[in-house]
């Protein structure tokens, strides 16, 4: 059996000329379409390759399709580690298609690559806390903060600013003056996130009294 390859040339290369001879066959690449499912978008300087469409039939496989987003592909808490006997099983093929589609994900994703390597470990027997780690689909609150220094001419005060997500969505934001004087840009920062900081305190608390689920740890 011949060993085969497969490579992308841009018509404009100058090596074209020089590899033409070597090639067994060439094939002219439409920059708006795929490549091997690949998104290959050409500009003057770069090439932008993406698996959009991809990811999105990953999505629709896994019945994901809308779920919340993760800050990172993996926590580091708890550990994984191998089924026992007590542990309840998951559907082994299922977890494994799911495991098997993302490692073509990590072409345009190499960030992905350690948690499917680790993820792939469990193939055999996965469990439930497996499952869990490969969905990833917790709620996760994201706080944004910022603030300005002394932007109002009459008093000197300068401007909090500030916005919650619960998952995409936001659910609390904030831009109003701060009540003091801020001596320094810096000083006016920590004031305005000392501000987003209590109100996210509130909102996890507000989502624990309605049952609302959340995980992992926030992020500011």
């Amino acid at each position: 059996m011949k060993q085969c390859s497969f490579g992308l040339l841009l018509k404009h290369d100058p090596c074209m000329a020089t590899l033409h001879g070597h090639l067994g066959c060439c094939m002219g690449v439409d920059f708006n379409n795929f490549f091997l499912g690949i998104d290959v978008q050409y500009t003057n300087h770069s090439l932008f390759l993406s698996q959009k469409k991809y990811v999105q039939e990953i999505l629709s496989k896994t019945g994901m399709t809308g779920a919340a987003t993760t800050p990172t592909p993996m926590v580091s808490l708890p550990k994984l580690t191998v089924t026992s006997d007590s542990q309840k099983p998951v559907d082994g093929p299922l977890y494994r298609s799911t495991i098997g589609m993302p490692q073509y994900l990590c072409i345009t994703r190499p960030d992905l690559s350690y948690c499917v390597n680790k993820l792939s470990q469990y193939m055999n027997f996965p469990s439930e806390s497996h499952w869990k780690a490969v969905k990833r689909g917790q709620f996760q609150l994201t706080c944004y903060s910022d603030a300005d220094w002394a932007s109002s001419v009459e008093d000197r005060l300068s401007t909090t600013g500030y916005v919650v997500y619960l998952g995409p969505n936001p659910i609390a934001w904030c831009s109003k003056k701060q009540a003091v004087i801020s001596r320094s840009s810096s000083e006016a920062e920590y004031r305005s996130l000392a501000n987003c900081v209590s109100e996210l305190v509130w909102v996890q608390q507000l989502l624990k009294e309605i049952r609302v689920s959340v995980e992992q740890t926030p992020m500011v």
